[in-house]
């Protein structure tokens, strides 16, 4: 029973020893008024910043490379071509040549600016040639155009014309023929009624008689004949002419369309040629397609195939920033952020810029073995063209990606690092007092402070730079615990554990 009293005693002395171990650890983090007052002053030559209140802009920085939005390969456009000319022989080119001229990689240019000159002889030959075929064309088919014509005008002239005139003769022969027999008819009838009367002889009667047959037969002829003339004559002419017409319209249609198509080979072969001339499309910077299959990169007197590609020609009036975002920021980037621009090549110049797209997949990287590697991401970031601006120049992105109000901040040189934990060295009547803080990102040159100084503090620039161990005010050392149990008085200084402050 005695036993069992001493150790509730031990274990109430051991918490009383616990809270008062806190208790001075504490007091390191209070204000300057618990430091002993024997710590020199601070020199002049450490420079020291107030801890402010201010808006802060959250950003985050990234590095990438200026490109341009708008990039336009150039390949080579020639064709392997091949067809048989009049003469039955094969005029062909193989799609392939060489270069004659070429301009310097890296050159601005303007739009229709010559980026290279490729051998066209080939084309020249193939042009000449069918520029004799095509005049060959042209004569025959002005001659059946000529047929065409002839035969047209020939079933005009049936139609219009000869048909017509016919007709008329028919009708005139008929109506003679009818007013002949009209005339016999009555001399007839007249014979018959002076026959018997006696004024005329028999011989007579049977002589006007024989006229009246012969005359009869003869307008059934006229009669019979302008019939077959409109029934089968008319038809079969004007079937024949127009017959001809056809026959000579298909001709021409045929020499006609294979003239349009020696014209349009003719084109096409004075289009190959033009391509021999590679023009810039717009403005641009040039850039050689370096084909990693090729060893020899392009120059004068390299062989260029079809498909083959010889530029890229980014648009310089369209320009962006492509940079990588490490796992560990990625997710506070989003579409359409505000961002700041600098150019490395132009320290002074600060560019206006907005975030258009972050991949949401990470960047494949050659060189990652390991699962657990950090994965970077790629995002794009569009801004301003300004004379000067070329592709793959160096670049930094500030992103702005949160504002706070009013925010307690200190430069971010005024940050020290010990064993993963914040520090500053805040300046007091009787020295340097350093003090562990807590920090939220801000911008790249300041921090928000969330714990641990005040505002109007003022703390030390760069404390890295100089020798402030002698300035930093020190506590004194904590007296021994004396208790009758050296294991639980251990397992108290355990709990307590230990701040290191510089």
């Amino acid at each position: 029973m005695k036993t069992r009293t001493s150790k509730r005693g031990l274990s109430w002395l051991a918490a009383m020893l616990v809270m008062a171990g806190m208790a001075a650890s504490a007091a390191v983090l209070l204000p300057s008024a618990s430091w002993s007052s024997d710590a020199r002053a601070i020199p002049e030559g450490i420079t020291r910043v107030p801890v402010v209140r201010q808006d802060l802009s959250v950003t985050v920085v990234a590095s990438g490379e200026l490109n341009s939005s708008e990039n336009t390969l150039i390949e080579c456009e020639l064709e392997e071509m091949s067809e048989r000319n009049a003469g039955g022989s094969r005029i062909s080119t193989s799609g392939r040549s060489v270069i004659i001229d070429l301009i310097p990689e890296g050159s601005v240019v303007k739009k229709g600016d010559i980026l290279c000159q490729i051998d066209g002889s080939e084309y020249e030959e193939m042009i000449r040639q069918k520029e004799i075929e095509v005049q060959k064309s042209a004569a025959q088919l002005e001659q059946v155009e000529l047929d065409l014509q002839t035969a047209q005008i020939s079933l005009t002239e049936y139609i219009d014309g000869l048909r017509i005139q016919q007709i008329q003769e028919y009708e005139g022969q008929v109506k003679l023929a009818e007013a002949q027999f009209k005339r016999q008819q009555d001399r007839l009838a007249w014979s018959e009624k002076m026959l018997p009367l006696g004024y005329i002889s028999q011989s007579r009667y049977e002589q006007e008689k024989q006229l009246f047959l012969s005359d009869q037969i003869a307008l059934d002829r006229v009669r019979l004949a302008y019939a077959n003339y409109l029934k089968y004559t008319v038809p079969k002419m004007t079937q024949s002419l127009e017959t001809q017409v056809d026959q000579r319209l298909s001709t021409a249609i045929y020499y006609r369309r294979r003239h349009e198509r020696q014209l349009e080979r003719l084109e096409t072969y004075k289009e190959q040629l033009a391509n021999c001339t590679i023009r810039a499309p717009h403005d641009g910077y040039v850039i050689y397609a370096t084909d990693r299959r090729r060893d020899v990169p392009l120059a004068p007197g390299v062989e260029v195939r079809e498909n083959m590609d010889l530029f890229y020609l980014p648009n310089l009036n369209s320009m962006q920033v492509e940079v990588t975002l490490n796992e560990t920021i990625v997710e506070r980037v989003r579409k359409d952020m505000p961002a700041t621009v600098r150019i490395t090549a132009f320290p002074e110049m600060i560019l206006p810029g907005r975030v258009i797209k972050v991949e949401r997949l990470p960047v494949t990287n050659r060189m990652s073995f390991f699962k657990d590697d950090v994965k970077d991401y790629r995002a794009i970031i569009e801004t301003v063209s300004m004379p000067g601006l070329m592709p793959k120049m160096e670049a930094e992105v500030e992103i702005e990606t949160d504002r706070r109000v009013d925010a307690l901040v200190v430069p971010s040189e005024a940050l020290a690092f010990e064993k993963g934990n914040s520090f500053c060295y805040v300046a007091s009547d009787g020295g340097l007092e350093c003090r562990r803080v807590e920090v939220r990102p801000g911008t790249i040159d300041m921090l928000q402070i969330t714990g641990g100084l005040d505002e109007g503090e003022e703390v030390v620039l760069n404390p890295t730079q100089y020798d402030l161990e002698d300035l930093v005010i020190k506590t004194p050392a904590p007296q021994p615990l004396v208790t009758a149990d050296p294991i639980e008085v251990g397992e108290s200084h355990a709990a307590l554990g230990s701040v290191s402050l510089y």
